[in-house]
């Protein structure tokens, strides 16, 4: 389910699945060591490589600790909460953190994990509030349309309404127009992003059924953009099918300082109407 149908998971499964035998804790790991797959392999899906195998198990018994300061917050599963983290998980948990960066913090290893490749994929969080800086061969405004269009294909109200706020401000610091609804597939010309349309219909085909309309869509960045592109553009696309996965899979709410200032766009774009995003902020 949370590879097939993770926009449709709601709180009584996850109830049913702790009803079923599986602890919390093993609940998190689970999610994310599937969504650390998920993203693994949409990458080598998205670049045309071959699947890499999974590795030989190690020798050796897990920690199975529970964080002591991990309790029931407004996520589903338990987690450490903003004003709970203590010393070095201070920076990823604490209140400069985002819900999903402690979506799997029950499990912290887990956590450091998956943000590791996150930031790897995608952006640390240094630069992700740096609009001034080109981290990647494609531009910020570029990977946010990537972000926000995987997202919204997979109906992550979470996710969609947080890479469309960062694509308005990257175009606000960079005083360009953005057609937003170019998130939802709504908008002509690329929303006014630079090969929007190109990189929206790689977005889509990454995440579609579509062998053929892949290989052309990647034929088309390498041509427009170059390799290096590619590789980034399918890194995007490949945290973002993931990450939209562990934040519906773990009940995780939009972050507070986030409702107010996204409420007009995530009603115009049909946000609110995803399964996730139903009753959110009213």
């Amino acid at each position: 389910r949370v590879l097939s149908d993770p926009a449709r998971l709601m709180k009584k499964w996850y109830d049913d699945c702790l009803a079923s035998g599986l602890s919390e804790e093993e609940y998190v790991e689970i999610i994310g060591v599937v969504c650390s797959t998920v993203s693994i392999d949409t990458f080598a899906h998205a670049a045309g490589l071959p699947l890499r195998p999974l590795p030989t198990a190690k020798p050796g018994e897990p920690s199975r600790i529970r964080p002591h300061n991990a309790s029931q917050g407004a996520a589903w599963v338990p987690w450490i909460g903003a004003e709970d983290a203590e010393g070095d998980d201070i920076p990823r948990f604490g209140p400069a953190g985002s819900n999903v960066r402690r979506a799997l913090s029950l499990v912290p290893a887990e956590a450091h994990g998956f943000m590791e490749m996150n930031e790897a994929q995608y952006l640390n969080g240094v630069q992700m509030r740096d609009f001034s800086t080109e981290h990647r061969a494609i531009t910020r405004e570029q990977i946010e349309l990537i972000a926000g269009r995987v997202s919204a294909i997979n109906q992550c109200a979470y996710s969609t309404t947080s890479h469309t706020a960062l694509l308005r401000a990257s175009s606000q610091h960079n005083g360009t127009e953005v057609d937003l609804s170019v998130i939802v597939g709504d908008a002509d010309d690329g929303g006014g992003i630079p090969q929007g349309d190109l990189l929206a219909a790689f977005a889509e085909a990454v995440v579609g059924d579509d062998d053929s309309a892949l290989v052309a869509a990647r034929a088309a960045v390498i041509d427009a953009l170059g390799a290096e592109a590619l590789v980034d553009a399918s890194a995007v696309a490949s945290m973002f099918n993931a990450i939209d996965r562990v934040a519906d899979s773990t009940g995780i709410p939009i972050d507070e300082d986030r409702l107010e200032p996204t409420a007009e766009f995530r009603e115009s774009l049909g946000i609110t109407a995803f399964p996730s995003g139903r009753g959110v902020g009213a």
